[in-house]
């Protein structure tokens, strides 16, 4: 259990967005940030073994907008997008603060909204699984929601 500080806790009912990263000095961080919130947190994984979590969560900055966390490559680099948007941007963890990322990648498709991003290891690339889920709970599609799996080509 982790009391977090009165700036990291959202609404009610709001969404926690959370992952794990590994920075370049070796140790790794929990990142976290609510859908609503307007500012992004880490604690060390150390910290929550032991009993010495209270006042370790690190502010890491304001958040430009809601941003939905996607996933890690396994490091330090953090994958996200806007709310409602389908561009993935890259934030390196290394960095002291939390800045606007890099923009990697676009959806091909307008009506697909990637879900996660995770680490293709044996080919050494990054994979996005994208879904039309949006739209089919909106009831705007047929007969239900349609999934993809794309590579990550960063844009140039």
């Amino acid at each position: 259990r982790v009391v977090l500080p009165k700036a990291a806790v959202g609404n009610r009912r709001d969404v926690l967005y959370i992952t794990l990263i590994q920075k370049g000095c070796g140790n790794n961080f929990l990142l976290f940030t609510y859908l609503s919130g307007s500012r992004i947190f880490s604690i060390r994984t150390d910290y929550l073994r032991s009993v010495a979590a209270a006042g370790k969560i690190q502010d890491l900055g304001p958040k430009d907008g809601k941003i939905i966390i996607l996933g890690t490559d396994g490091g330090a680099a953090l994958f996200y997008r806007y709310e409602g948007k389908s561009q993935i941007y890259r934030w390196d963890a290394n960095q002291a603060m939390f800045t606007k990322g890099e923009l990697v990648y676009t959806s091909p498709n307008c009506c697909y909204l990637s879900t996660q991003v995770l680490p293709d290891v044996k080919r050494g690339t990054m994979r996005v699984l994208e879904s039309n889920f949006p739209d089919y709970i909106q009831g705007t599609v047929g007969c239900g929601a349609s999934q993809r799996v794309a590579l990550m080509v960063s844009e140039v």
